[in-house]
C-alpha cells in the first residue's frame, strides 16, 4: 500500500498534468491566432501594393519573423513547470473548504528538517488526504475549460492554415527573393536571342526567363545604363523592345545580386555610297580637255563622252556594279577595299544607280538614282572648297567659305545663300564676268553678327547661272551645308572603361538630328536634280518619305525617356521648382512638321517638303540641350604625377586641340583630286594663270588663321 506522502505527490502530479495541458491549448490558440493575423495583414498589403523584388522579400520574411515571435512570446511562460506548493495553492483556490490543509501538508512533507516529528507530519498529510478523497480534484482543471480551450486551439489552427494557404504565393516569392539575394548563384537566366547579328535599322526584342525567383525584377544593362524590363508572362518572363538598332553594343541581365554573362549585338551596316567622282573624256571632235568633277553623281555631256565613275563607299566592299535604268549592268573594278571604278558612255538621256555588296553578304541596290543627260551645252558646276562638310562652330567663330563655279561658256551669275534656323535667306553675290569660265567666291561668316545661340544652325548653299549658248541659260545649286552652334558649357561624366563609353545606346536625340539633316540633304539633292534636269525619281522620293515617316516613330521613344521634368533649385529655403518641359513640346512640334513633310514627299512635292523638314530640324535643335556631354574614361592607374585619371582628362583637351588644328590644315591644304591630272588641277585651283594665289582666297585664309591665334590667346 502506498504511503500518504506518495499518494499526495501522485494527486499533485495529476492536477499538474491537467493544468499544463490546458495551458498548452491556450498558448497554442493565442499563438496561432496572432500568427494568422500577422500573415493576413501582410497578405492584404501585398494585394494592395503588389510589391516586387526587395519589398516583397522584406514583407514576407518580416511576416514570418513576426509570426514566430508571437509563438515564442506566447510560449515563454511555459518554459518552467509549477512546483508542488504552487499546485497546492492552485487547488486551495478552487476548493476553499480545504482551509489551507493541503498547502500545509505539502510544506510539512517537503520540510523534513523542521521541528515537526514524523508522527505529526504523517498526521497532517493524512488529514489533508482525507479531505482530498472527499473531493473531485480533477475539477481543479475542469473538463469544460479543457473542452473550450481545445475548440479555440482548433479554430486558431484552421485560421492559420487558411492564412498560409491564401498567402502562399506571397510567402514563396518573398522567401525565394531573399534566398536569391543571399545566394545569387541559385538564380538562372535564359536570355533570348543572346549573341545576335542584325542589319542596321532592324528591331530587336530581348527576352529573359528567370529560374529560381519570380518576384525579382531584372534590368537590362547596356554600358552604364540600366533599363527596366517589362513582365509579359507569368512565371518570370520579361522583355525589352527596341524599335531600331543602329550600332553594335553589349548587354547583360541583372536581377538582385545575380548577373548573366555578357552578350553582344553586332549590327551590320549596309554599304552606302560616300562620294562619287567623275572624269569626263570628251570626243576628239569637240577639242575639249578631260574634266574632273568631285563629289558629283549626275552626268552631263555630249553624246559619245566616256565618263569614268569612281565610287567611294563608307566601308570595305567586295563587289560593285553600275545599274542603268534599262537593266544594263556595268561591272566596276576594285581600286582599294572601299573604292570601285567603272565607265559609262553617254548615248542618250538615261539614269543609273550604284549597287554595292560587302563581305557580310549585305547588298545595297542603290539608294539614289543619278541622271545621265546628253547635252551640247554642259550645265555649270558649283562646289564648296571650304568647308568640306557640315561643321560644329562656336557663336563667336568666324567661318571662311570658299566656293568654286565652272562652266564651258561663261558664268552669268554666282551667289552664296545662307539662312539662320530657316529664317529668310541672305544672298551674297560674287563678282563675275560673262567671259569667265571659272570663278572662286569667298565669304567670311561672322557668327557673332548673326546673333546665333547654342543649338542654332546656319544653312548655306551656292547657286550659279551660266551664259546661254543658244538663248537658254541653266541655273545649278550646290548641296546644302550646315553649321551647328556648339553649346556654351561642357559637362564631363565619368566612365570606368572605354567600353562603357562606346556602349551608349545610339538611338538618341543627336542621332535623330543627324539623320534629319541627311534627309534634308537628300531631299535638297532630289529637288535640285528636278530643277536642273526637269526630271524626278519617284522611287527615291517615296523612299525618302518612308525614311521621314520612320524617323517620326523614333522620336516617341526618346520623348518617353525625357518624360520626367527636370527640377530646378529655387531660392534659399524654398523647395525645388519644376519648369515646363520644353524638350517634349519641341519634340511634339518636330513630329508634326515631319508628318507634313512626309505628306508632301508622298505627293512627290520635294520643294514643299523642304520647309517642313527644316522646321522639324529647328525644333529638334531646340529640344537638344545647350550642354554638350563628354564622357571621361576614369582610370584607377595613377599618372606619373600621382593623380588618378589625369591622363584621360588631358587627352580629352588634346583631342579638342587636334580638332582645331585639323580645321586649320583643311584651310591650308587643297582637296585631293582624282586621276593623272591631280597636279595640274591643284595648280589650277590654288593659283591663277600666273601661279599666284587669288587675293580674296588668301585674305580669307589669313583672316581665319588670325582668328585661330586670337582664340588661342584667349
Amino acid at each position: 500500500m502506498a504511503s500518504p506522502q506518495a499518494e499526495l505527490q501522485f494527486t499533485l502530479a495529476r492536477v499538474r498534468r491537467r493544468w499544463r495541458g490546458a495551458e498548452l491549448l491556450r498558448v497554442f490558440a493565442a499563438a496561432a491566432a496572432a500568427s494568422a493575423t500577422v500573415i493576413l495583414a501582410a497578405f492584404s498589403v501585398w494585394l494592395l501594393l503588389n510589391p516586387r523584388d526587395v519589398a516583397v522579400a522584406a514583407l514576407s520574411v518580416g511576416a514570418l519573423v513576426l509570426a514566430v515571435a508571437c509563438v515564442v512570446a506566447a510560449a515563454w511562460g511555459l518554459r518552467k513547470s509549477p512546483r508542488d506548493g504552487q499546485i497546492a495553492r492552485y487547488i486551495e483556490e478552487r476548493f476553499p473548504e480545504l482551509e489551507d490543509r493541503l498547502a500545509t501538508a505539502v510544506e510539512v512533507a517537503r520540510n523534513t528538517d523542521g521541528g515537526a516529528s514524523l508522527p505529526i507530519r504523517e498526521h497532517v498529510v493524512a488529514d489533508a488526504l482525507g479531505r482530498l478523497r472527499s473531493l473531485d480534484v480533477n475539477q481543479a482543471v475542469s473538463a469544460r475549460v479543457i473542452r473550450r480551450r481545445t475548440f479555440a486551439a482548433l479554430g486558431s489552427a484552421v485560421l492559420l492554415i487558411l492564412a498560409a494557404a491564401a498567402s502562399r504565393s506571397m510567402l514563396v516569392q518573398g522567401v525565394q527573393t531573399a534566398w536569391v539575394y543571399l545566394y545569387p548563384s541559385l538564380l538562372a537566366f535564359d536570355v533570348e536571342p543572346g549573341n545576335v547579328t542584325l542589319r542596321a535599322g532592324a528591331p530587336l526584342t530581348i527576352k529573359v526567363r528567370m529560374r529560381g525567383a519570380s518576384a525579382v525584377d531584372p534590368t537590362l544593362t547596356v554600358g552604364p545604363r540600366a533599363i527596366p524590363m517589362e513582365a509579359v508572362e507569368a512565371g518570370g518572363t520579361f522583355t525589352v523592345a527596341m524599335s531600331t538598332v543602329d550600332d553594335s553594343f553589349t548587354y547583360r541581365v541583372t536581377a538582385g545580386r545575380a548577373t548573366s554573362r555578357e552578350y553582344r549585338v553586332r549590327v551590320l551596316q549596309t554599304p552606302r555610297v560616300k562620294q562619287i567622282d567623275l572624269r569626263y573624256e570628251y570626243p576628239k571632235a569637240y577639242g575639249m580637255a578631260p574634266r574632273i568633277e568631285q563629289d558629283g553623281g549626275d552626268i552631263y555631256g555630249p553624246a559619245g563622252t566616256k565618263v569614268r565613275v569612281r565610287v567611294q563607299a563608307d566601308k570595305a566592299v567586295t563587289a560593285g556594279e553600275i545599274v542603268i535604268a534599262d537593266g544594263t549592268r556595268l561591272p566596276m573594278k576594285a581600286v582599294s577595299p572601299d573604292i570601285r571604278e567603272g565607265e559609262i558612255e553617254i548615248v542618250a538621256d538615261e539614269s543609273y544607280r550604284v549597287s554595292l555588296s560587302d563581305g557580310d553578304g549585305l547588298q545595297n541596290a542603290g539608294d539614289t538614282e543619278y541622271f545621265i543627260r546628253a547635252l551640247t551645252d554642259r550645265p555649270p558646276t558649283v562646289r564648296f572648297i571650304r568647308p568640306r562638310g557640315d561643321q560644329e562652330v562656336t557663336r563667336l567663330e568666324e567661318v571662311p567659305i570658299v566656293v568654286r563655279a565652272d562652266d564651258d561658256y561663261g558664268i552669268d551669275r554666282f551667289e552664296l545663300v545662307y539662312s539662320v534656323r530657316g529664317k529668310p535667306e541672305t544672298v551674297v553675290r560674287f563678282k563675275t564676268g560673262p567671259e569667265e569660265t571659272t570663278a572662286t567666291g569667298t565669304k567670311m561668316l561672322y557668327l557673332e553678327d548673326l546673333k546665333v545661340a547654342p543649338g542654332d544652325y546656319v544653312t548655306f548653299y551656292a547657286r550659279v547661272r551660266d551664259v546661254p549658248d543658244e538663248g537658254l541659260s541653266t541655273e545649278v545649286r550646290s548641296d546644302i551645308r550646315f553649321l551647328t552652334v556648339k553649346p556654351y558649357t561642357d559637362v564631363f561624366l565619368t566612365a570606368r572603361t572605354r567600353t562603357e563609353e562606346e556602349d551608349e545606346p545610339t538611338d538618341s536625340l543627336s542621332a535623330i538630328i543627324k539623320e534629319q539633316r541627311e534627309i534634308i540633304n537628300a531631299t535638297w539633292r532630289l529637288d535640285r536634280r528636278a530643277h536642273d534636269s526637269r526630271a524626278r525619281s519617284q522611287q527615291d522620293i517615296r523612299t525618302l518619305a518612308d525614311m521621314q515617316s520612320a524617323l517620326i516613330g523614333r522620336i516617341e521613344p526618346v520623348g518617353r525617356q525625357l518624360v520626367r521634368r527636370v527640377p530646378r533649385e529655387g531660392a534659399p529655403g524654398e523647395p525645388p521648382k519644376e519648369e515646363p518641359n520644353v524638350i517634349l513640346d519641341a519634340l511634339e512640334r518636330a513630329g508634326q512638321a515631319m508628318r507634313r513633310a512626309t505628306a508632301d514627299l508622298e505627293g512627290l512635292r520635294t520643294s514643299g517638303a523642304l520647309p517642313h523638314q527644316v522646321a522639324a530640324l529647328d525644333q529638334l535643335s531646340v529640344a537638344a540641350a545647350d550642354v554638350r556631354i563628354h564622357r571621361l574614361i576614369y582610370s584607377t592607374t595613377p599618372s606619373p604625377t600621382g593623380r588618378v585619371g589625369e591622363e584621360d582628362l588631358s587627352s580629352l583637351f588634346d583631342e579638342q586641340l587636334r580638332d582645331q588644328q585639323e580645321t586649320a590644315r583643311e584651310i591650308a591644304e587643297p582637296p585631293p583630286l582624282m586621276g593623272d591630272d591631280n597636279q595640274r588641277n591643284r595648280t589650277k585651283l590654288n593659283a591663277g594663270g600666273d601661279g599666284k594665289v587669288p587675293d580674296a582666297y588668301q585674305r580669307a585664309v589669313d583672316e581665319y588663321f588670325e582668328s585661330l591665334a586670337t582664340n588661342g590667346r584667349r
